[in-house]
């Protein structure tokens, strides 16, 4: 998917600002700001993430000032930071503490944001003056699979320390900002032992002008969704095994997994039309004494649907072998009368 990075600003010069922030001083009276382990749910494009697979990557958080604990008017950036795993335990590269107005007798309170990867289009101008309008970033999802990243959000808004039972540790469980799409295929089984190898699939193919295509860029806030946005589109080839491009699969009831359930297609959340994008699949259909049945592609068209952000969603198809099985008719000509003339014993 895409990279995400935070805008990175001013942390140090609010810590500096204790008369702003409220913060005491003292260091036994000091309360470090932490984060919990990171979770979330579903299955990433590259692999099933866990939380050790974010460790050693940057995330970007940016939190807030909210000017009350609950139903806040307005904000002010606290700090923007990259999040990583360090010395066993989540980090800001700078150690942030909870002002005290968020756990002496609280009237204020810290919403956090955070995003990977990074992402360099973050923009919270709207939040700083009316908390209904989250922080929101632009993405663009590439259409090979190979470099497609997973995009993960989590947010935890309107924390005071006083709820944190680990001691100011926050929170942040993470959720998938885009779709994932699965393709499972069989092969027409009414023959037996014909082997079908895919070479090529593709969404939203633009070569068949009835194809139609799909978008990649979209707009992502805090507490919705990402949504699609503007008029570019493209298309996408779906990653394929290298057992069923090179060696095949037999025509069986059952349905097998296209490509790696661990590295699938992610595309951008959208509305499907019917009858406006398509899935092509370029493949071979050969009986097992090497009669080519079919070589070629086909195409199939996506029904109404809509592509959700953290939606898994899986299409499976039958792949047609086109048999034409010779045939006979076997029938018998009837007698053919002749006159053989007159004969006259003697």
């Amino acid at each position: 998917m895409k990279k995400i990075t935070l805008i990175a600003a001013a942390a140090l010069v609010v810590l500096a600002s204790c008369t702003k922030t409220q913060i005491i001083e003292s260091p036994a009276d000091q309360k470090v700001i932490g984060f919990e382990n990171f979770l979330h749910k579903a299955t990433k494009a590259n692999t099933n993430t866990v939380e050790t697979d974010l460790r050693g990557q940057n995330i970007d958080v940016n939190c807030y000032l909210m000017d009350k604990v609950t139903d806040p008017t307005s904000a002010s950036l606290y700090f923007a930071e990259n999040l990583t795993y360090q010395t066993g335990k989540w980090n800001t590269a700078n150690v942030h503490y909870w002002p005290n107005t968020t756990w002496n007798s609280p009237t204020q309170s810290l919403s956090f944001f955070a995003v990977y990867p990074e992402n360099n289009t973050f923009s919270a101008a709207n939040y700083l003056t009316n908390p209904t309008n989250k922080p929101s970033f632009t993405y663009e999802v590439k259409t090979t699979s190979a470099t497609q990243e997973d995009v993960l959000v989590a947010s935890a808004e309107n924390q005071i320390y006083t709820t944190n039972s680990t001691n100011g540790q926050v929170a942040l469980q993470f959720d998938h900002a885009l779709t994932q799409i699965v393709l499972q295929v069989r092969g027409q089984y009414n023959i037996a032992n014909v082997n079908y190898k895919i070479s090529a699939v593709s969404f939203g193919d633009n070569a068949d002008k009835n194809a139609g295509t799909l978008k990649f860029n979209g707009t992502y806030t805090f507490g919705g969704a990402m949504v699609a946005s503007g008029d570019a589109t493209a298309s996408y080839a779906y990653p394929i095994l290298s057992d069923i491009s090179s060696t095949g699969i037999i025509g069986k009831e059952g349905y097998e997994s296209l490509g790696d359930d661990n590295a699938p297609l992610i595309i951008m959340p959208q509305e499907i039309t019917t009858n406006k994008s398509y899935i092509h699949i370029t493949y071979t259909a050969t009986t097992a004494d090497g009669v080519v049945l079919f070589n070629g592609t086909k195409k199939v068209a996506l029904t109404a649907i809509t592509w959700t952000s953290k939606q898994k969603v899986t299409y499976q198809i039958t792949l047609p072998n086109d048999a034409r099985e010779i045939t006979y008719n076997v029938s018998v000509n009837g007698w053919t009368d002749a006159t053989g003339g007159t004969l006259t014993l003697n």
